[in-house]
């Protein structure tokens, strides 16, 4: 082809080796070199690759540090060394006379940049000859990243936050030179040494700025040198680097950032001590640098993953974690980077990566992390699809950014953005050699990073936990709580001294780390505490003993006047309730007597009731029969017209039979109609029956006829028509043509009168017989009602005198529950009596017993405070140490300490010696003898051993080679322990079970890792 490539490869020597000392990785590199070709795998077909150059770069103190002769061979080697004091000196000064310049610094100023990159030169230049990197201090390799790095500090500087000053700006560079070269000093004699030379470099470029202040032992407890992008209220909203002028403000300011942070996350209890201030300012002085990365190092407990957080936190970043879990993998992790990348690179937030060494189950992940801090790119993270995806993401943000919106430039964009928001914190122990073994093998862990070597803490530290710690619990005097405090940072010395002369003499590590400390801590807290309840609640169950036995001897007698008192109220309550009782029974016999006499009138009622019923359903069964009279009469009259009635006026000779019909209806009406005249015996003369004389009071009111006749039947039930009229009216009904047949043919109101005289009359017939019955339901109707009136006075009175007798019952009962109590009032004082007395003959001789009791238990109480502060030292240090070392380091460090602690007198505590022991303090004799039989050794050495595993807070590790602890916990939690083994495929699930039942799990075969 016509297109020549050159291919760069970086750190050419990292691929490790394998079994047949190959570096497989470069492999086909070597393969293409020697013969120009290679074989396609899946084609098998050979490929010829022509037109191919290679530039390959390499770092000969990381890696491999070696590559197979055979592809060395075909490179030109070029040692690249440290550039040249004057090339340094032009590099460094073109950055920093720019940054002066273009942000308006003063002349003074921009003046000292010569000597700030002299004084940087020498000083490094000093640090590299002194600090040489070894086995043990495998990251002491200084180069001109180092440089770079301070002055990358120095850049931070703005006029506007008070560094327009010559001695500002010489501060600043002293502060960046310690963050780059001393924190990652291990020891506090390469500190302390490091510290003299930076001395001398200030003094020497800067003899007219007063620097020695920062220097030598009268720094200590002096304010420390420290710039911080957040140091106060202000900055903790707007982040600018300055100097930090106050500790006081420091503390406050990041106490409020914990107190915000403890509001929405899981809490964390910290002590912000000096050096634990300085550690967070550092921390985030790295995270909030464009590409800043930083390696915190030191043991367990030193607090580095929670300082990393509050850091977090503080800079306004996303915490990220990776939550390893027994399927964790590498795919699993590169999810997690992704997530992280879109975070940091795509919505371009701030995000802090917390990785630590127990979370490196697998190797490789390493090597993503060693791409992520080298260059911020991890190659093989996305696939070439995911990548085109991502970059189409940020093309907008690219173009608003004044970029071209292609897919390279829009990656690139992307990457920036990763290497901008992106900063990996991790968390390194430098206990073992898995460290040093990944920083060879991934040397960006080192280079890439910032490195915060947590030194152990320091006295004031270690002061400033236990005055927290201790400062809810109560002590005899302030004298006493000084002395306490004091001996916890003492105590820990102690111990780390006999840790250095047990290595020096045994040849075995002991490791005491912050960890212990804080155990001891929390041991002596809680020990001290339950000690003094159990101690508390003894007391207060002797003193309530003897209350109670005092309280019954004198009360004796007054229980024995109460007791007379309480008989005769008994004897007169139940005086009280037996009259009440005679006055019961006697309202109640009245009662019954008139309860039996309502009764019977009931009865009385009920039978008038029935007659009443009966005879009037029988004048109703009657009535019943004229029903049809009355609505033949009511037919009759519904076929009367008012116009034939009307036409009847006209006739001057009625029709035969027609005046007879009018003429006994003139009879019925007579007496209700005004204008029928009617004699003196209510009968109607011949003459008054005459046609005219029916014309005249009949016709004369048609309507009013009609009405009459209507209301005829209503006038019979009101017995208003008199009798003779019926009498009179029968003539007629005998008569041949009376019907109403012989009349229609006549003239039809005629016919129509008939049909209603003929009805009527019946209906009135069968009204006569009814009607003696109607009256005799009337007579009976008044006397049911008497007898109604006369039951409801014999019930009022039976009503009347029921309620007396309820009221009479309720005072009875009244009284009889008084008398029930006082008979049980009376009772109960007999028994409380005889109880007394009892108490006071069967335990009068315990009383003394009891105070005695009382007595040894507040005189043991003092002494508590010294028992629980050996007991915790002991249990939290003693353990790795042989019986030699435990014993010296309690009997020559901390005993000789207690006993004069108190301003020269001692701390109060049991003496150890005849019958206490050390063991006595921490377990009674029965807890003992239950260890021994459950399978401990008698030996002093298992004892301690045995009190140390049952009372530290923390899980025990058992070094066992005879396996006789192993055996005793077997036998202790037979029923509740599940023995597993490292390497077992079902560890994690077993853990998991033991968690979640709150059983006992012990893990066998474990080793150094």
């Amino acid at each position: 082809g016509s297109v020549q490539l050159i291919y760069f490869v970086d750190d050419l020597n990292l691929p490790q080796l394998d079994k047949y000392d190959t570096q497989s990785a470069i492999a086909l590199m070597r393969q293409h070199l020697d013969y120009a070709s290679w074989y396609d795998i899946s084609r098998l077909t050979l490929k010829t690759v022509v037109n191919c150059q290679y530039v390959a770069c390499m770092n000969p103190t990381a890696g491999s540090f070696l590559i197979n002769p055979r592809l060395q061979r075909h490179f030109v080697t070029f040692a690249v060394g440290m550039p040249s004091a004057t090339s340094l000196l032009t590099i460094f000064q073109t950055f920093l006379d720019g940054h002066l310049k273009n942000q308006g610094f003063s002349a003074g100023a921009r003046n000292l940049t010569s000597s700030l990159i002299k004084g940087a030169l020498a000083a490094h230049k000093e640090v590299h000859d002194t600090f040489r990197k070894t086995a043990a201090n495998f990251h002491y390799e200084f180069n001109v990243r180092h440089l770079a790095s301070v002055f990358q500090g120095l850049m931070l500087a703005q006029p506007s936050a008070g560094f327009d000053t010559p001695e500002r700006l010489v501060f600043l560079w002293i502060h960046e030179s310690e963050r780059t070269y001393g924190d990652r000093l291990v020891t506090d004699a390469d500190v302390y040494k490091f510290r003299s030379i930076l001395q001398g470099s200030a003094k020497k470029s800067f003899p007219t700025i007063p620097t020695a202040q920062f220097f030598g032992e009268q720094s200590l407890g002096t304010m420390p040198l420290c710039f911080c992008h957040v140091r106060d209220d202000a900055t903790l909203v707007e982040p600018a680097y300055g100097l930090v002028k106050d500790m006081k403000s420091l503390r406050a300011c990041f106490e409020h950032a914990l107190h915000e942070y403890n509001e929405f996350h899981p809490a964390m209890d910290l002590v912000l001590f000096r050096d634990a201030l300085l550690h967070v300012a550092r921390i985030t002085r790295v995270v909030l640098q464009p590409a800043g990365h930083a390696l915190l190092v030191g043991v367990g407990g030193s607090g580095k993953q929670s300082l990393a957080r509050l850091a977090a936190h503080i800079c306004n970043h996303t915490l990220s974690r990776i939550c390893i879990t027994s399927s964790y993998g590498l795919g699993d992790f590169k999810l997690d980077l992704q997530s992280m990348f879109a975070r940091a690179g795509i919505k371009q937030e701030g995000v802090v990566f917390l990785f630590t060494d127990s979370q490196v189950t697998n190797e490789r992940f390493l090597v993503y992390l060693n791409d992520l801090l080298a260059s911020g790119n991890i190659q093989d993270l996305y696939s070439k699809d995911e990548k085109d995806s991502v970059s189409s993401m940020v093309e907008g943000k690219a173009k608003a950014a004044g970029l071209i919106t292609d897919v390279d430039v829009c990656w690139e964009y992307f990457l920036s953005q990763i290497r901008v928001n992106l900063h990996v914190v991790i968390c390194f122990s430098p206990v073992g050699p898995e460290f040093s073994t990944y920083a060879k093998r991934f040397p960006a862990l080192i280079s890439g990073t910032t490195i915060d070597w947590f030194q152990p803490w320091s006295a004031e530290a270690l002061a400033s936990v236990a005055q927290k710690q201790l400062s809810d619990i109560e002590f005899t005097s302030p004298a006493m709580r000084a002395a306490i405090e004091k001996f916890m940072p003492l105590s820990f010395d102690m111990a780390s001294q006999a840790a250095a002369r047990y290595l020096a003499d045994e040849g075995r590590h002991v490791y005491l780390t912050p960890k212990s400390y804080l155990e001891m801590l929390g041991l002596y807290r809680t020990v001290l505490i339950r000690r003094r309840r159990e101690n508390t609640t003894a007391t207060v169950r002797l003193e309530n003993g003897i209350s109670r036995l005092r309280d019954a001897a004198s009360s004796v007698g007054t229980l024995e006047k109460e007791l007379t008192t309480m008989v005769q109220a008994a004897d007169e309550k139940r005086e009280l309730s037996e009259s009440i009782a005679a006055r019961v029974a006697s309202e109640k016999m009245t009662v019954e007597l008139e309860t039996d006499k309502a009764n019977e009138e009931a009865a009385k009622v009920a039978a008038i009731q029935a007659e009443v019923q009966r005879q009037n359903e029988d004048a109703e069964r009657d009535l019943l029969a004229a029903e049809p009279a009355i609505k033949a009469a009511t037919a009759a009259l519904d076929t009367l017209d008012r116009r034939d009635l009307g036409s009847c006026k006209t006739m001057a000779t009625p029709p035969k039979g027609v005046g007879d019909v009018f003429s006994a209806v003139c009879v019925l009406l007579a007496g209700v109609n005004q204008g029928i005249i009617v004699q003196r015996n209510g009968k109607v003369k011949d003459k008054d029956r005459s046609w005219e004389a029916c014309k005249k009071s009949l016709l004369g009111n048609v309507n009013g006829l009609v009405d009459e006749l209507k209301n005829f039947k209503a006038l019979i039930d009101k017995d208003c028509i008199p009798k003779v009229n019926f009498q009179e009216v029968r003539p007629y009904l005998a008569l041949e043509h009376f019907n109403e047949d012989a009349m229609k043919k006549k003239n039809s109101a005629a016919a129509g009168l008939v049909g209603w005289v003929k009805s009527i009359v019946d209906y009135y017939d069968i009204w006569l017989d009814v009607e003696p019955k109607r009256l005799k339901v009337v007579e009976s109707t008044l006397q049911l009602e008497a007898a109604n009136s006369e039951l409801a006075l014999v019930r009022e009175r039976v009503d009347e005198l029921q309620g007396r007798l309820g009221r009479l019952t309720a005072e009875y009962e009244k009284a009889d529950k008084d008398k029930r109590e006082a008979v049980n009032t009376a009772e109960r004082g007999q028994l409380k009596l005889e109880l007394a007395q009892r108490l006071i003959n069967a335990l009068g001789s315990e009383e003394v017993r009891w105070v005695e009791g009382v007595g040894r238990l507040q005189h043991e109480r003092e002494p508590l405070v010294g028992d629980a502060l050996v007991a915790a030292a002991f249990i939290s240090y003693c353990g790795p140490f042989n019986k030699a070392f435990r014993d010296h380091l309690l009997y020559a460090s901390y005993i000789p300490y207690l006993q004069v602690a108190v301003a020269g007198n001692p701390i109060p505590m049991r003496e150890l010696g005849e019958g206490v022991s050390i063991v006595s303090i921490i377990a009674s004799e029965a807890e003992v003898a239950g260890w021994n039989a459950e399978g401990l050794p008698r030996d002093l050495v298992s004892i301690e051993n045995g009190a140390i595993v049952t009372s530290s807070k923390r899980w025990p590790l058992i070094i066992d080679p005879q396996l006789q602890g192993v055996a005793w916990i077997k036998s202790r939690q037979s029923s509740r322990v599940h023995v597993q083994r490292l390497g077992q495929p079902k560890l994690l699930a077993g853990l998991r079970t033991a968690i979640a039942g709150g059983t006992s799990i012990l893990i066998e075969n474990m080793g150094e890792r």
